[in-house]
């Protein structure tokens, strides 16, 4: 159960992070922040994006940790 929901983690980082790759893409195209009432929410987006991806290798790396105790305490 515990290697699903890591694995579940890994595809959700993964596609985060892709996410915040194409958000930084557009960021990135010259003339983005001339007009700051559309770029606002692009950015607003891409802070979220990375709030998210933070709580989610928190996630992993908890689980990553009892796995390893777990591992540890088997042998």
């Amino acid at each position: 159960m515990r290697r699903a929901r890591i694995d579940e983690l890994e595809a959700r980082i993964a596609g985060t992070e892709n996410a915040i790759g194409e958000i930084e893409r557009t960021m990135a195209a010259p003339g983005f922040y001339d007009d700051r009432a559309t770029a606002q929410p692009v950015i607003d987006r891409h802070q979220a994006l990375m709030w998210e991806v933070g709580d989610l290798m928190h996630q992993w790396e908890e689980l990553q940790s009892a796995s390893d105790l777990a591992t540890v305490n088997d042998v």
